[in-house]
């Protein structure tokens, strides 16, 4: 089924503050981030930035999201 543009989506949304600025991404859409001074203003970048991946999905004519693969991963950090 082809995207609608006018559909409505909830999409997860991490945000941190690290020097000042507020960074954002979606682990539901690979590729969705912001960077902004404000939270307020780096959620509305951030939904910017989902409907603009979203948008040229559309406009290559993919029309299934691309498919997700969630796992834990072991990381040796000493």
């Amino acid at each position: 089924m082809p995207y609608d543009r006018h559909v409505t989506r909830q999409f997860s949304a991490t945000f941190i503050c690290e020097d000042g600025w507020w960074i954002g991404w979606s682990d539901d859409v690979p590729g969705a981030n912001s960077q902004e001074r404000t939270l307020d203003e780096a959620r509305e970048s951030l939904k910017e930035a989902i409907g603009d991946i979203f948008g040229v999905r559309r406009e290559l004519g993919w029309d299934e999201p691309a498919p997700l693969i969630r796992e834990q991963l072991t990381v040796d950090v000493a």
